[in-house]
């Protein structure tokens, strides 16, 4: 509340004198104040700091400060690269566990594994720090080390592990996969430096497999560069189609953006997936194609964040993040939706047609209507479904990823006995067609019961189906990588399946 006060103090009109001199007395006062009679140590650069974080959310909701580790952060996310360990890590109740290990990096040449629960690092235990935090701890400069204890099941005891940081890209493309014999699917994480690089070698190798279409997935891709957006975008536009442009308060916010290359992949076939974590830069391609009849959106409403911020350094390592101007799409959209009651602009939830302005739009070189109520409002609208509350529950426990992990390792009889009858290694149990047999499903329910978890057996055996889904997941997941499960989950993922069957109406976009 003390920043709140101040600066509803500092940006008031004062008939005594000059606001902002007045401001900063009654700031320093206050400062004062609490250094005399606080009943402990304040750290005065955090006070500072929130303080001018304060100020700033009263501007728009994407105006920040940044201090020097999210300057730190903001600067690896660009860069697409860190340095780090090489693993990803989930905070599952009071555990820190590993849930994968990238081949080649400096923890998988440690024998580190998807399971294992790091429970301190340099010494400090990890029970109270949350992921984030620890990912911080983790990450740091080129060629120092890190000491991380590990908690490894059929081990008895925590062992320590010296590992050295190395650098480890944070590539773009999640994975890519054919879905049929002539469908392509492509998920982008964000919008990095090496995003287009990445796309491409995705899109060479699709075309080797027998690609004729593709599905390009934005959902959860909250943004990044707006070059590379442009570039993306560019891939499947004509040469000097204008792609997006921005309009500010100065001169120099406002600015045009053009598809500025031909023979790309112009003549293919294009559906985009969006959701409600779609956002930015996502949302400049989504846009951008819908409103030049190049693709078919299909999914949920995306996040409507239209407002483009410009760095600017600042001394002690630190930077501000200010809006300088607002995005439109080539019809002139806003994608920006309304943050007038911040509590809702950030806890946003699916809308429903009745929550979005379906009266503003504009149209298409086709005559096709496109909808300015905030965001991108897909062409075909296909909602996520409801997981039942017992597969949340599960999920937060760990129980699908703790079984997977006990399933997979190599004494398990039960995955002997099936490697074997298929003469296969495991890392091919989704192409051989494994599934949960009944076998598997009581030796299931017999390792939730060991975990001590209160579960319902009939609601259990009521959700079964959703409940396999979450374990074939985690096993397809674990036994060959997160490609693995995304293509199981493909299978039966309804905006991909309905992404499936838009094809054609995107193929007649091209005619």
């Amino acid at each position: 509340m003390l920043f709140l006060i101040f600066f509803l103090l500092f940006f008031s009109e004062n008939e005594a004198g000059d606001p902002w001199d007045e401001g900063l007395k009654v700031y320093s006062e206050i400062v004062s104040i609490i250094d005399k009679n606080y009943p402990q140590k304040i750290d005065y650069e955090e006070l500072i700091y929130n303080t001018i974080r304060g100020a700033l959310l009263r501007l728009d909701p994407h105006s920040s400060f940044l201090d020097p580790k999210a300057l730190a952060s903001i600067r690896e996310d660009q860069a697409g690269k860190f340095y780090g360990l090489g693993i990803t890590i989930q905070k599952i109740e009071e555990r820190l566990v590993i849930t994968s290990v990238i081949e080649g990096g400096p923890a998988w040449k440690k024998r580190l594994r998807a399971g294992d629960v790091i429970t301190h690092i340099d010494g400090e235990p990890t029970r109270d720090l949350s992921a984030q935090e620890a990912v911080r701890k983790l990450r740091g400069a080129k060629g120092t080390e890190v000491k991380v204890t590990i908690l490894r099941r059929g081990v008895e005891k925590p062992f320590e592990v010296s590992i050295v940081r190395e650098e480890i890209p944070y590539h773009s493309v999640n994975y890519y996969f054919m879905l049929n014999k002539d469908v392509g699917y492509i998920s982008l994480r964000n919008f990095a430096e090496n995003t287009t690089k990445e796309f491409e070698e995705a899109v060479k190798e699709l075309k080797k497999a027998g690609m004729k279409s593709l599905i390009l997935d934005l959902r959860w891709n909250q943004g990044g560069s707006l070059q590379q957006a442009v570039s993306i975008a560019d891939e499947f536009l004509e040469k000097g189609k204008l792609i997006v442009y921005t309009k500010g308060r100065r001169p120099e916010s406002s600015q045009e953006f053009y598809s500025e290359e031909d023979n790309q992949l112009e003549r293919i076939p294009l559906v985009v997936l969006i959701n409600s974590s779609s956002a930015s830069a996502s949302e400049i391609v989504a846009g951008a194609l819908q409103d030049h009849d190049r693709a078919i959106i299909v999914g949920t409403p995306s996040w409507g964040k239209g407002l483009v911020q410009t760095i600017f350094y600042l001394s002690h390592n630190t930077a501000l993040t200010l809006t300088t101007s607002k995005y439109y799409t080539p019809t002139g959209r806003s994608v920006q939706r309304d943050y007038t009651f911040l509590e809702d602009y950030f806890l946003y939830l699916e809308r429903n047609d009745e929550d979005l302005n379906l009266h503003e739009f504009k149209l298409t070189p086709k005559g096709r209507k496109v909808f300015a109520g905030g965001g991108i409002i897909p062409d075909i609208r296909v909602d996520s479904p409801s997981l039942p509350n017992i597969v949340g529950f599960l999920r937060l426990k760990g129980a699908f990823f703790d079984y997977a992990n006990k399933f997979l390792d190599d004494k398990n009889p039960l995955l002997i006995r099936y490697l074997r009858s298929k003469r296969i290694k495991k890392q091919d149990l989704f192409e051989s067609g494994f599934e949960i047999t009944d076998e598997i499903w009581k030796d299931w329910i017999s390792f939730l019961k060991g975990l001590n978890i209160k579960f319902d057996e009939k609601e259990t055996e009521k959700n079964k189906k959703w409940l396999v889904q979450e374990l074939l997941y985690e096993i397809f997941s674990q036994a060959d990588g997160f490609a693995e499960g995304a293509k199981y989950l493909s299978t039966f993922d309804p905006q991909i399946l309905k992404g499936i069957e838009a094809i054609p109406k995107a193929k007649a976009l091209l005619y």
